[in-house]
C-alpha cells in the first residue's frame, strides 16, 4: 500500500507512468461546417461537414535535472460529400533540455511532419486533391550564464525543409529550405528582467532552378524580457 501512495504521489497530473517514463496521452474530437472548402468563387464554392480526430502522446523522462521527450500527433480530417478532400496529418517531435553545470544549459528539438495543405490554401493554381509534403525540423539553443547572473549569452541554430509529393510540377515550386542562426546578449535590470538584444539571419533555398524567390533576411532587435 505504502508503495502504490509514493507512485501516484509522484505522478504528474494527466500523466501514466509507463516504466521509468511519463506519458501524456490527449484526444480531441471536433465538428465544424466550411461554407467553402476549397476557397472558390461564390459561383463555384462548395460547402461540406468535417470531422475531426486529433489524438497524440508523448513520453518524458528524466535524468537527474535533464528531461528528454518524444512525442506524436495526429490530425485526420474527414470530409462528409467531398471525400477527396480527407486528408491526415502526422507530427513526430523530440526534445532535450540538458543542463551541463550551473552556467551551461542546450535544447535541442527535432520534428518531421507527414502533412497536406488544403485545397486553395496554396499561392499556385488550384489542384485536384490536397497537397501533400513532408516538412524537418531541427534547431538547437545553447545558454550561457546562470539564472541569476548579471549577464547572459544565448546561441540559436536551425534547419527548416520543405518537399511537396503529389500535384507536381505545380507544388515544385514551394519546395525549399531555411537556415538560421543568431544570438541574443542579455543584461539584468532589474531581479527578474533583462534587456535583450538580438541578432539573427535566415537563409532561404528554393529548389526549382528557375525560382527566383532565394533570399536572406537579417534582424537586429532591441527589447525586454
Amino acid at each position: 500500500g505504502a508503495v502504490s501512495l509514493n507512485v501516484i504521489a509522484q505522478t504528474p497530473p494527466g500523466a501514466i507512468p509507463v516504466g521509468p517514463l511519463m506519458a501524456y496521452p490527449e484526444i480531441e474530437v471536433g465538428y465544424k461546417r466550411d461554407s467553402n472548402i476549397a476557397i472558390q468563387p461564390d459561383a463555384t464554392r462548395r460547402a461540406d461537414n468535417i470531422f475531426s480526430v486529433k489524438p497524440s502522446v508523448r513520453l518524458e523522462a528524466k535524468d537527474g535535472v535533464n528531461v528528454y521527450d518524444i512525442g506524436y500527433r495526429g490530425e485526420y480530417l474527414r470530409y462528409d460529400k467531398q471525400t477527396t478532400d480527407n486528408i491526415e496529418n502526422h507530427d513526430v517531435t523530440g526534445n532535450g533540455n540538458i543542463t551541463f553545470d550551473a552556467r551551461n544549459n542546450l535544447k535541442l528539438r527535432a520534428q518531421y511532419s507527414d502533412r497536406f495543405d488544403p485545397r486553395g490554401t496554396l499561392n499556385i493554381i488550384a489542384t485536384p486533391t490536397p497537397n501533400q509534403y513532408h516538412q524537418s525540423l531541427l534547431n538547437g539553443l545553447y545558454t550561457y550564464g546562470a539564472e541569476d547572473a548579471q549577464g547572459r549569452i544565448e546561441l540559436a541554430a536551425g534547419y527548416y525543409g520543405k518537399h511537396y509529393l503529389n500535384n507536381r510540377p505545380d507544388t515544385s515550386v514551394l519546395d525549399h529550405s531555411r537556415a538560421e542562426y543568431g544570438g541574443t546578449f542579455l543584461w539584468r535590470v532589474q531581479p527578474k528582467t533583462y534587456a535583450t538584444f538580438n541578432l539573427r539571419q535566415y537563409r532561404y533555398d528554393y529548389k526549382d532552378s528557375a525560382s527566383t524567390l532565394d533570399s536572406k533576411d537579417t534582424f537586429a532587435l532591441v527589447g525586454a524580457r
